[in-house]
């Protein structure tokens, strides 16, 4: 009995470790990041398929001219919404955003009177 006691507690780090490596192994880079490039300010919303139903992840205000911010971390495709904060039900943008290993940075542009455009950064 004492044995078996002795085993597990000298295989508890041993287990530890193995966890955190596997964890970091199979974490994926696939935060979305957005840059508010226009003088007003915009509430971003994704919205991510998973498994062919869409979740949306809560929504983010950015203010005028504001520097990339996290927007979501989660993986997969997903729906970039933009809205006006006066307004929730106009929407200024919405567009698909395609699954990708790496980060995503996207600049938000005037475009227009009500109306916005979205460019990748590389």
């Amino acid at each position: 009995m004492s044995s078996t006691l002795r085993r597990l507690v000298l295989c508890r780090p041993c287990l530890a470790v193995l966890l955190l490596l596997g964890a970091a192994g199979a974490a994926r880079a696939e935060t979305t990041y957005v840059a508010n490039d226009t003088p007003a300010p915009l509430v971003v919303q994704v919205t991510v398929i998973i498994r062919n139903v869409p979740r949306n992840d809560q929504q983010v205000l950015l203010k005028g001219n504001d520097p990339a911010t996290a927007v979501t971390m989660l993986p997969g495709a997903k729906i970039l919404t933009i809205t006006d904060p006066r307004n929730g039900n106009r929407i200024l943008f919405r567009a698909p955003i395609p699954a990708s290993d790496t980060d995503q940075v996207y600049l938000v542009l005037p475009d227009g009177p009500s109306r916005v455009r979205v460019v990748r950064r590389p």
